[in-house]
């Protein structure tokens, strides 16, 4: 199934090197894209988002804008790099966490530096969230199956008028 955002994007819009594990980055990618996404856009949005994507070229015009918005994509590969980064930077191995450092040997990670390299790119990530949110928000009557977690469905719409039985 191809994925809302490609490898070569997230490099292009991070911090990340193209010489980075792509594997280890394509599977934050699949990780990311539920966990963060669908959260935001809601089940219905996000599973026709994740349709329409399948098809060359995306022919809905009001779904390519929300794929293809620097918000949408920007929030995505922030998370990316925010999934990704542990296992781009230590091994775990029977010995503990080892920082990777490119060569044959490798020393002991400094968990300080982990932590907050880790914590800039977490505010990274939510700022763009925050963006893609409020571009939502702008756009929402483009988009009728938005319906974000947490969101109140109107009490019109529910039974006696918003008295759950």
């Amino acid at each position: 199934m191809k994925t809302l955002i490609s490898f070569d994007q997230v490099v292009a819009r991070t911090v990340l090197q193209p010489n980075v594990d792509a594997q280890k980055v394509e599977l934050a990618i699949k990780v990311v894209q539920p966990m963060y996404l669908k959260k935001l856009l809601g089940a219905a949005l996000y599973n026709e988002l994740l349709l329409a994507a399948q098809a060359e070229p995306l022919e809905d015009e009001k779904l390519a804008a929300l794929l293809n918005s620097d918000e949408l994509q920007n929030m995505l590969a922030q998370w990316v790099v925010v999934q990704a980064w542990p296992d781009l930077l230590v091994h775990l191995t029977n010995a503990g966490v080892v920082l990777k450092t490119g060569k044959d040997t490798s020393t002991s990670a400094d968990a300080k530096l982990v932590e907050s390299t880790l914590a800039a790119h977490t505010r990274t990530a939510d700022f763009y969230t925050n963006e893609l949110r409020a571009w939502l928000y702008e756009h929402r009557a483009d988009y009728p199956s938005y319906q974000p977690a947490g969101a109140r469905v109107p009490a019109e719409t529910m039974p006696l008028g918003g008295l759950n039985q």
